[in-house]
């Protein structure tokens, strides 16, 4: 991760949004495999979500700078808990 939150490769999907809520289980699999992350766009923030082979990450943007680093043992515990901490919206 080169001194970086989240790994330097992102994939070009969102693994969740706060638009319709939805887990997108064909990026969750992308992910699964290590070595990149996925978006977590709403109103309010933005998340960017990978697995390091153990646990679930999203780091938390707003504005464009870190605020909280959120983790989780599985995807939907993840998305439930940024949602309840950061906003549905």
């Amino acid at each position: 991760m080169n001194g970086k939150i989240e790994p330097d490769s992102m994939c070009n999907y969102d693994v969740c949004s706060n638009f319709d809520g939805l887990i997108d289980y064909t990026v969750v699999e992308e992910l699964k495999k290590g070595g990149v992350s996925a978006g977590f766009p709403a109103w309010d923030y933005y998340g960017c979500v990978w697995f390091d082979g153990n646990e679930w990450i999203c780091s938390v943007r707003k504005y464009h700078a870190v605020v909280d680093v959120i983790k989780a043992n599985c995807i939907e515990e993840l998305v439930e808990n940024v949602k309840e901490k950061h906003g549905y919206d």
